[in-house]
């Protein structure tokens, strides 16, 4: 049996794999029951219960497919599936399951689910990878509670510091710190601990980019932006930079302007 089932893998090699998509998109729905939002999209804000009750379902998918589930001390989730040499790092594929207070059921989901839909395909087909694959779902990359966003893979790669960013308040006064022992999602791993080979995220169009270069957007890789947000400063019309052109205003936001302008591959902002 061992040896057919190699002997069939050998054949498949060079041919392309193709995913389940019907088990993605009952993934899909069965996460946007969660936080349910306006006009048929999600809220499932960072450090909520429902945001809990989202990670329990993807661990319980995770678990059912053989993953070890790490998390670190910001609450992120690392559902590892072995590799085949044990002296390589991983490579990692995820997003947020995280949502804005109005947001979509595919925004950061799509980039989990799918990442999950990978290992449901490799265990299904009996493919083993030389590297560990990893399954991330960072906490609060969306920022909409706790400012800033993209928080946990921040901490994660040095941009802040752990305690800097348990000392984070929403409007209410609760801090990230604390709401993450609340909702019990807090682990021992210390967070930047995991080293990778290579990190890689699906994720939906934002803006109008890639129309405008005729690219169709239905599979792209993600636009980089690290730390920075959505929206592309080149298409924004922002009224407190059109002051400042205006003359007699900050000549830094004049400078930051014109940079998004002159470099659109990097002018990204947060909403």
């Amino acid at each position: 049996m061992a040896s057919d089932m190699n002997t069939e893998m050998m054949d498949q090699r060079g041919k392309n794999f193709r995913i389940n998509g019907d088990r993605l998109w009952d993934s899909l729905m069965e996460m946007a029951k969660i936080g349910p939002g306006v006009a048929g999209g999600n809220n499932r804000q960072t450090l909520t219960d429902e945001d809990a009750e989202g990670r329990s379902l993807y661990q319980k998918w995770c678990e059912a497919e053989g993953l070890e589930m790490g998390l670190d001390k910001m609450g992120t989730m690392f559902a590892r599936r072995e590799g085949t040499d044990p002296s390589l790092p991983p490579v990692m594929v995820g997003s947020h399951l995280d949502t804005q207070p109005t947001g979509g059921k595919y925004d950061g989901v799509l980039g989990v689910l799918a990442g999950l839909e990978i290992i449901r395909t490799l265990n299904e087909t009996g493919i083993r990878t030389r590297h560990p694959i990893e399954v991330v779902n960072w906490t609060n990359e969306e920022g909409t509670r706790f400012s800033p966003p993209m928080m946990a893979s921040g901490v994660f790669a040095g941009v802040h510091t752990l305690d800097w960013a348990y000392g984070r308040t929403d409007a209410a006064g609760k801090t990230v710190g604390a709401e993450l022992e609340r909702i019990g999602w807090i682990g021992d791993e210390e967070v930047g601990a995991r080293k990778l080979a290579a990190f890689f995220e699906l994720h939906i169009e934002q803006g109008p980019i890639l129309g405008a270069h005729r690219i169709d957007p239905d599979a792209k890789a993600r636009q980089c932006r690290p730390w920075h947000g959505a929206d592309h400063a080149a298409c924004r019309r922002d009224r407190l930079v059109a002051r400042a052109a205006r003359g007699g205003g900050c000549r830094a936001l004049r400078c930051l302007s014109e940079f998004a302008q002159h470099h659109p591959q990097q002018g990204c902002v947060h909403r």
